[in-house]
């Protein structure tokens, strides 16, 4: 028996990257402008919104013997920090066995005329400009909250972001990304 492999699929995770997550951003973003002293050029501030991840079989190939891909479960990507996601140690394998659970090394997948496996990871991103944070600092003091405090995430039970002197990943400025 063979397979016909050929072209890439595609994985876009976006898992626990709930939608309420970029609400609560919104809700305290000009809090953390006004505290980073960030006056200008918002949009050049992302937002993770999440991730694409693509498996890409370099050729095609009529595989023998038959033979199995394996990709790893979705849990393999969640770090254990909510929200954030690494790449995962082993995020696909070729194997003879149709368990898995023998997995070929990539040097005995080659020696065998396997195709080569490509990945790559993008992270989407979301900005916004400088209108939406002067609406939401309106909307916000028209509602009697201080549009530069965490008041309203607070109001809305949403989890605050905290600053530190260190320098977070999850406040990535585009030019750097």
């Amino acid at each position: 028996m063979s397979a016909d492999v050929d072209g890439s699929y595609r994985r876009i995770l976006y898992g626990d990257l709930d939608p309420a997550i970029a609400v609560a951003w919104l809700s305290q973003a000009n809090h953390v402008f006004k505290s980073l002293k960030i006056t200008s050029d918002y949009e050049k501030y992302a937002f993770a919104a999440g991730l694409e991840y693509e498996i890409e079989l370099t050729r095609s190939a009529e595989i023998e013997p038959a033979s199995y891909l394996f990709l790893c479960p979705l849990e393999e990507f969640r770090s254990d920090k909510p929200n954030r996601y690494k790449h995962p140690d082993c995020p696909a394998y070729w194997s003879l066995d149709p368990s898995g659970a023998q997995r070929l090394s990539t040097e005995e997948a080659e020696n065998l005329g396997f195709p080569s496996i490509e990945l790559t990871m993008s992270v989407h991103l979301q900005t916004w400009d400088a209108r939406v944070y002067e609406g939401l600092s309106q909307f916000h003091e028209g509602k009697g909250f201080d549009p530069h405090s965490q008041d309203i995430a607070l109001h809305l039970g949403y989890p605050l972001y905290q600053l530190s002197g260190t320098p977070d990943t999850s406040f990535a400025h585009g030019e750097n990304i």
